[in-house]
């Protein structure tokens, strides 16, 4: 979970707090036509043996329950199964006991282990789930693959498993594209069923160019729900929309499958809040150890009539000693790091304190339960400054920055790397990444960089995926030409985030690697400039009652840096010296002095009781008089 933020407020600012003088923000209401429903998958048995699983399944029914949904999408593996279709259905007798608590409809799929039976498992299924649609289902497979509305929104039920355990014919293919089709009038349309799309080495619905997956982009389907894999993994596959795939296999059974990623591989539900166009997921779990499923751990935008935000996804700036990440919400999930292979963090640089590296396997891998939000398929900007003591010779030596996995299945989607920065030994800087079941995209700038060892220099990747090209950038200037490609990654959405080295410390970087910075945007070249040189204010830490990092970098060695905030808004006013980008009236915060290296940084209590308040702050190099970004804060 991400970790909570702080920050130094001096007196004026605390006047405003005790005066009741800080804005607050306003409590919103409900529009009118919403309905929620709760998504879950595979509540077996966790052992193997039996049913459903008792520990899990009553307690997920209860959590559900408390949370008022309007029904529940069961996403296949009811059970354990048995090896007669008589003992599976004696199984699905158990599961309807335990789920009938439930206060909504139930709307279930089949998955592999309910058709253990074998031949005559269709049949018993409709007898035994009678309340099932079936007049708009297909021949043959009546309450197994349906279609029903709730308000306006269509929800799509798909078999992926059959009594042979074989996988969907042609014919199912046509029947969901003509539903899909017939759709379009509707504000979301869902699909769910058992087996994913993305690990496309082991399933049976065919890789992001296949036609299952196309059908749900070409119909603008917000979100596909499968189960089969128990860990929950939203991520956004790519390949021509915006379809959210939602792994949802929590529901009960073996958490056992290596490798485990113990935030990943939980038990709990999905719940999706509907509001006219709007539709956003939010994962509960039990979070607290309590035994309850009551615990929100993640939430993301599954649909919205807004266009999705665009910014900063992750950052790690290293100035509170540790590899967090410290990207502001919305947009930043906390996907802070950890150090291996003997990486640390050292003090005394133009940046501050760096990651250190020792080009023998030291790295910072970074995952938590919203690390899908660094799956980046589309426009991408990566920024960070670097200090190399030597360099590795080969095609993927001296590894910057990357975002993959290597941990189970190594050629297909979920795998797929989304991004990839090194420096050859040759000055040249390398792009790479991954589509459909790992097939390579590899790019390399047209003219190498002029760097020398020891230096520090900013190295940026932008790619800009309409007009499909990558453009490197050293210090603020573009690096030869923009390189042109054909195919932008699909899939990812196992992968993290890997600093200094590839994926399990390979191809490690030797030297300092600082201000990590990931943008799910293409910045332009005068942002990139700025990132480079102009001065550069982070802020880390900023939780109520607690103590925040505040530090500028880049500044007049030896001037003053003035730190101001809004309560306000974030401008922007323009000036002769740039865009202020705060909104009046304007609080001091602080003043620092900047060393040597142009650094500067204080740390400082927040008071207590302010959280929830939006802070806007922007500092000023009065040395050269230049503005530095802005940074829009919530306080934790």
């Amino acid at each position: 979970m991400k970790r909570t933020r702080l920050l130094l407020l001096p007196a004026a600012f605390l006047a405003l707090l005790l005066f009741g003088l800080w804005p607050r923000a306003a409590a919103g209401g409900e529009g009118g036509g919403s309905f929620r429903f709760v998504v879950v998958g595979d509540t077996q048995s966790a052992t193997g043996a039996g049913s459903f699983n008792p520990s899990v399944v009553p307690q997920l029914i209860q959590d559900m329950n408390a949370l008022n949904p309007d029904f529940a999408l069961f996403c296949g593996d009811l059970v354990a199964g048995a090896g007669s279709v008589a003992g599976t259905v004696a199984q699905w007798e158990q599961w309807k006991t335990a789920t009938a608590p439930f206060t909504g409809q139930r709307y279930v799929v089949p998955g592999n282990h309910d058709f253990f039976g074998g031949a005559g498992s269709f049949a018993a299924w409709k007898t035994t789930f009678p309340w099932l649609p079936t007049a708009t289902s297909p021949p043959g497979e009546e309450g197994l693959t349906y279609w029903f509305d709730h308000g306006n929104s269509r929800f799509v039920s798909i078999l992926t498993d059959h009594e042979t355990l074989g996988a969907v014919p042609p014919t199912q293919q046509a029947w969901l594209d003509g539903v899909l089709a017939a759709s379009g009038d509707k504000e979301h349309v869902f699909v769910f069923s058992h087996h994913p799309v993305s690990f496309s080495q082991a399933e049976v619905l065919g890789t992001t160019s296949g036609a299952f997956w196309q059908s749900l982009v070409q119909n603008d389907v917000d979100a596909y729900f499968s189960g089969h894999w128990h860990r929950y993994q939203p991520s956004q596959l790519g390949k021509g929309g915006d379809t959210w795939e939602v792994i949802c296999g929590t529901g009960g059974g073996c958490l056992c499958f290596s490798p485990i990623r113990p935030y990943q591989q939980v038990h709990g539900f999905l719940l999706v809040e509907v509001d006219g166009g709007e539709a956003v997921a939010t994962f509960y779990a039990d979070d607290d150890g309590d035994g309850s499923y009551d615990d929100p751990v993640d939430s993301f935008v599954m649909k919205s009539s807004t266009p999705p935000l665009a910014g900063l996804v992750a950052e790690y700036s290293f100035d509170d000693g540790t590899p967090a990440d410290w990207a502001p919400a919305p947009l930043g999930k906390g996907i802070d790091g950890q150090l291996f292979g003997g990486a640390q963090l050292a003090a005394g640089n133009p940046t501050g304190t760096a990651l250190e590296l020792n080009g023998t396997g030291a790295y910072v891998e970074a995952g938590a339960i919203g690390d899908y939000n660094l799956s980046i398929n589309g426009d991408l900007t990566l920024s960070l400054e670097a200090r190399f003591d030597s360099l590795a010779p080969g095609v993927w030596s001296n590894t910057l920055l990357t975002y993959a996995t290597n941990d189970f299945y190594t050629e297909d989607e979920e795998t797929n790397y989304s991004y990839w920065l090194n420096l050859r030994d040759d000055g040249t800087l390398v792009s790479f990444w991954e589509h459909d079941d790992g097939v390579n995209v590899t790019l390399t700038s047209t003219q190498p960089a002029p760097v020398a060892v020891g230096a520090w220099h900013h190295y940026a990747l932008v790619r800009d995926a309409a007009a499909s090209t990558v453009t490197f950038y050293v210090d603020g200037a573009q690096l030869g030409a923009s390189v042109p490609y054909l195919r932008n990654p699909t899939g990812g959405g196992r992968g993290m985030l890997y600093v200094g080295a590839d994926t399990l410390g390979v191809t490690p970087f030797d030297g300092r690697i600082d201000e990590v910075r990931v943008y799910n945007e293409a910045l332009d070249a005068a942002s990139i400039a700025a990132l480079a040189s102009a001065p550069l204010l982070t802020v880390a830490d900023f939780t109520a009652g607690a103590t925040a990092v505040l530090a500028t970098k880049h500044a007049t060695p030896g001037a003053s840096v003035l730190v101001y905030a809004s309560f306000t808004g974030g401008g922007p006013l323009p000036t002769a010296f740039g865009d202020v980008l705060l909104s009046p009236p304007f609080v001091p915060v602080a003043t620092l002095t900047a060393d040597s290296l142009g650094f500067a940084s204080t740390a400082a209590p927040v008071p207590p009781g302010t959280a929830g308040i939006a802070v806007w702050l922007q500092a000023l190099d009065a040395g050269a008089l230049a503005l530095s970004n802005g940074v829009a804060e919530t306080i934790r």
